[in-house]
């Protein structure tokens, strides 16, 4: 989540609505703030990808009373998220142009309409 930008988004709001700042000069702020988070991320992707296995590990320990096995399996199965995540990443335009459109289309052609007239 970016919690960081609520502030900023809300002076644009605020200048929207109360200074009748045109939708132009709205809209081009959005998109700056927008490229201002894609090229300054507050952690690089790998950090994010080990998170997983530690937050796997704490919840067993600390939500569920388990032993430091538990915590290792734990672990060891959240490093699937996490591989999972950075593979998405790298390869993002394969599966936002090709899997996702694929499965709305399937999930589209298998419906059946009928009209009761």
């Amino acid at each position: 989540m970016n919690f960081h930008k609520l502030p900023q988004i809300y002076d644009i709001i605020k200048d929207l609505l109360k200074n009748g700042v045109g939708c132009d000069e709205i809209r081009g702020r959005l998109e700056s703030l927008r490229s201002a988070e894609e090229q300054a991320k507050e952690f690089p992707e790998w950090a994010i990808a080990l998170c997983y296995p530690f937050a796997a590990m704490t919840s067993a320990i600390i939500f569920f009373h388990g032993t430091w096995r538990d915590a290792l399996m734990s672990g060891a199965l959240g490093f699937i998220p996490g591989l999972l995540r950075l593979v998405a990443n790298k390869f993002e335009t394969l599966w936002v142009r090709n899997i996702i459109p694929g499965i709305v289309f399937t999930k589209t052609n298998n419906l059946e309409i009928s009209v009761d007239v």
